[in-house]
């Protein structure tokens, strides 16, 4: 992801991040389809030799890249001084602190609430396998329309204020989704939600390419997978509160505590 600034013009980046998103949207909606038909024609094994093998067909492309004419800076100091160093200088900038912050609360708060939407489907809508798998299909669709929205477009105006009204809108629609009971409301309101996600993913990373200097590009790029890795501690935080206080309820405090959060930052 770092190269793709050395690659591209300013203008391009964030439409570049939007045909990514675009692409990772596609992958989240076939993958499933071909990870199930893999694992019923050969076994769980068989699929998990497929997406090895997939992954390695990747690396004759890379290596095919012709050489940029900017380069990414590299460090070569020790890691935890260049991740020290990225924090000092995230902390100076409004642009990268917003993100990572944002990036942070959505991936701790709200993406895990993902993970309890058979619990939804079973236990608040009350249908069977079939439905539940268009019910998680639901923000891939959204996220569909928004990334080709936006990677159709030339330029986005304000694309930090885009970048924090998709996380807000994501937050959003999985509240209102937590008080639902009818199946086609809450379809649409994770459809929605997955336009909203388009916005965020897509702008998180163009506004770090953009608004950093060549040196802590890369360093900023590692803060931010580590800010999108909360999701591990998310799960843990919904599953728990789930078991206590049960499921909608659960799902309503963590998106909510997302919102109010997003709405301060």
């Amino acid at each position: 992801r770092a190269l793709g600034r050395d690659y591209l013009e300013p203008e391009r980046v964030v439409s570049a991040m939007s045909v990514e998103t675009l692409a990772l949207t596609v992958s989240r909606i076939c993958g499933p389809i071909i990870g199930g038909a893999l694992v019923s024609l050969t076994s769980v094994g068989g699929a998990y030799v497929a997406i090895a093998a997939f992954y390695a067909a990747q690396l004759p492309l890379l290596l095919r890249l012709p050489r940029p004419a900017r380069r990414t800076v590299g460090s070569h100091g020790p890691i935890l001084g260049d991740l020290m160093a990225g924090v000092r200088y995230a902390r100076r900038n409004q642009i990268v602190l917003g993100v990572l912050v944002g990036s942070f609360v959505t991936n701790l708060l709200v993406y895990p609430v993902q993970q309890l939407f058979p619990v939804f489907a079973r236990d608040v809508l009350g249908v069977g396998p079939f439905l539940l798998g268009l019910l998680v299909s639901a923000m891939g669709i959204g996220a569909f329309i928004g990334s080709a929205t936006m990677s159709s477009v030339s330029r986005v105006p304000r694309p930090g204020a885009v970048f924090a009204a998709g996380c807000v809108a994501v937050s959003a629609a999985i509240l209102l989704f937590s008080f639902s009971q009818w199946y086609v409301v809450s379809f649409a309101l994770l459809v929605l939600a997955g336009v909203g996600q388009a916005a965020f993913s897509s702008l998180q990373s163009a506004l770090i390419l953009l608004g950093t200097s060549e040196e802590m590009r890369g360093r900023i790029l590692g803060l931010l997978v580590l800010a999108i890795g909360m999701q591990f501690l998310g799960f843990l935080i919904i599953g728990g509160l789930a078991a206590w206080v049960g499921t909608p309820l659960a799902v309503a405090a963590s998106a909510g505590l997302g919102l109010l959060l997003m709405i301060a930052l």
